[in-house]
């Protein structure tokens, strides 16, 4: 009874030793981004995040879902390539128009945790969604 209550105890100090520390203090973190689309309205095209009421035609559902190149070992253990929303924005425009349409109206731009099987540590995804409409 003894070996396993040392034995328990030898454990449970190793698995404590493999834990990292919780840290105590973590500081505000503040990240402002931008993405100008007044580019797309000067060329007629309509992004809203709101439903178009006007009369309009309905194209498609426009989804595209971006995860980041991630590499191990590099300098800091790992390397991280972030997500150009910009050049998501530019897919789905190309997309919209080639299908017809001169809007993208519910538009969303939502990052989301991926947790791929191929990497252990999760990673932010970019998702942009909306509805291509052609307005009449």
């Amino acid at each position: 009874m003894e070996k396993r209550i040392i034995l328990t105890i030898i454990i449970s100090l190793f698995l404590m030793g493999c834990v990292p520390p919780i840290p105590r203090y973590v500081e505000q973190q503040s990240t402002v981004i931008v993405q100008d689309l007044r580019g797309y309205s000067s060329k007629g095209f309509l992004f809203s995040p709101d439903p178009y009421r006007g009369d309009h035609t309905a194209i498609a559902s426009i989804y595209i879902k971006a995860v980041p190149e991630v590499r191990a070992g590099k300098k800091d253990g790992e390397f991280y390539r972030p997500i150009d929303q910009a050049a998501l924005i530019q897919q789905i425009y190309e997309k919209a128009v080639s299908m017809g349409a001169n809007a993208i109206v519910n538009f969303k731009i939502e990052v989301a945790t991926e947790e791929p099987e191929y990497y252990p540590t999760p990673t932010p995804a970019t998702i942009i969604s909306g509805f291509a409409i052609k307005r009449k």
